[in-house]
């Protein structure tokens, strides 16, 4: 049994690009299994709440964009593979509520779908947190054992005041 875990192991850690002929379907099969379910931590919150800078400070991904203070900066969703090589989860990073034009309706639904756990992120010094409320309350009400984790972030910034 443990040589079969080493073998998967070996499987999943490597290359796509490099083929191996040896592996058996099954075990192929088991590989692409575990990539595909994969838990996904959704970050949720307004733009500038310090979604993408979140990723980058748990992971140390560079890929995930950091924007400057609350202007936008992640236009579309994300997924951010944690650790990249041999991958245990994964976050979705998501665009920010609250922008002007922005209706998050369909982006909501499509991310709940992909999701296993809610992270919503806010600003400790920005008390108007509705849009979160909001999309928390609606995403409830569909999926209501959804996990939801709530990430105040700034107190750096309050503590300056």
């Amino acid at each position: 049994m443990n040589r079969y875990f080493e073998r998967l192991w070996r499987l999943l850690a490597r290359d796509e690009r490099d083929a191996d002929p040896g592996l058996d379907s099954e075990l192929a099969g088991v590989a692409d299994e575990v990539r595909r379910t994969l838990p996904v931590v959704w970050l949720l919150g307004k733009t500038g709440a310090g979604k993408s800078s979140l990723i980058q400070a748990l992971t140390g991904l560079s890929a995930a964009q950091v924007g400057n203070g609350f202007e936008p900066c992640t236009r579309t969703a994300a997924m951010f593979d944690f650790p990249e090589a041999l991958p245990l989860m994964r976050f979705l990073d998501t665009r920010g509520l609250g922008e002007a034009g922005y209706d998050p309706a369909d982006d909501l639904h499509a991310c709940e779908q992909r999701s296993h756990v809610l992270l919503a992120v806010a600003r400790l010094d920005d008390p108007v947190q509705a849009d979160v409320a909001a999309a928390i309350a609606a995403v409830c009400k569909r999926r209501p054992a959804t996990p939801i984790i709530v990430v105040h972030n700034g107190a750096d910034l309050v503590l300056e005041q």
